[in-house]
């Protein structure tokens, strides 16, 4: 019975334990790459997010998602209509756009950006239940190593407006397609 091997691997499991602790905790090798910090970049149409993995840019105009990326791979395709939008899209005569979460302001752990259109008491957005009298704001956001883009819809109304009515809302993707 030979024991050569089991003694030769047993050595070798112990060199290697020796070596990792000799290291110390402080060496930079045994540690993972930091995930690259979140961005938001926006010019006179679009918003743009990005964290290395993902990008998303969103137009300032109607808070359509116009282009989603993974990895460099275009997720979205044309389909006559925006690639990722709302039913009731966030334009209108008084619109505003801002960055609500800087990630210059966090470390680059997050950032998210808003697209908002006010009533002001009349009807907005043409969704299933035809347009609303309400204030829609929707929002996009992406942290840090996160392999998507969150988003999500508000709907209200200044105190100042007639009452706010809430229409059923959906949101919708083109895919994209290959081949013929």
């Amino acid at each position: 019975m030979r024991k050569w091997p089991t003694t030769l691997i047993a050595a070798a499991l112990a060199f290697g334990a020796l070596l990792t602790t000799a290291r110390g905790a402080d060496d930079k090798s045994l540690t993972p790459p930091a995930e690259p910090p979140v961005t938001v970049v926006e010019d006179e149409a679009n918003f743009t997010l990005a964290n290395g993995s993902v990008t998303a840019r969103v137009s300032k105009r109607s808070g359509d998602l116009v282009s989603l990326k993974y990895k460099d791979l275009e997720l979205l395709g044309a389909s006559g209509h925006a690639a990722g939008y709302w039913s009731h899209a966030a334009s209108g005569p008084r619109s505003r756009t801002s960055i609500t979460i800087d990630p210059k302001t966090n470390g680059g752990e997050r950032g998210e950006v808003s697209v908002k259109a006010i009533s002001g008491g009349a009807a907005l957005g043409n969704g299933p239940g035809g347009s609303t009298i309400a204030d829609i704001e929707i929002r996009y956001t992406v942290g840090r190593g996160d392999s998507g883009v969150y988003t999500y819809s508000i709907f209200g109304r200044d105190s100042t407006d007639l009452p706010a009515v809430f229409p059923a809302c959906y949101g919708g993707r083109s895919t994209r397609r290959e081949g013929p």
